[in-house]
């Protein structure tokens, strides 16, 4: 089972890319959830962004404010995390954030 780890891609796709690498070294499985606002620049998430804001019933592409574009994209990554968590799929959550991703 992965771990989850959570970032937005679009500012932190580096840190995201270090921290998964760290885990992969340690013989972990990962499963990258990018719950950016913009595209990713770089690494594809293994759950892009699209995903996230679907199951929050919003697109990211048409939400203006950033404040509403951080709620949802929380909600959709708690709706997925929630789903694989049932279904066994997730060993553990690790989520990367800044000022409004903390």
């Amino acid at each position: 089972m992965p771990v989850v780890l959570v970032g937005t891609l679009d500012t932190k796709g580096d840190e995201v890319r270090f921290v998964r690498d760290r885990l992969l070294a340690a013989g972990l499985e990962t499963l990258v959830i990018d719950a950016g606002s913009r595209e990713p620049a770089g690494r594809v998430p293994d759950v892009d962004r699209h995903r996230v804001f679907f199951r929050a019933g919003a697109d990211p592409d048409a939400i203006e404010e950033r404040g509403e574009a951080v709620a949802r994209a929380a909600e959709g990554v708690v709706s997925l995390v929630v789903e694989l968590q049932g279904q066994g799929k997730v060993d553990g959550l690790l989520a990367l954030g800044g000022s409004a991703g903390t």
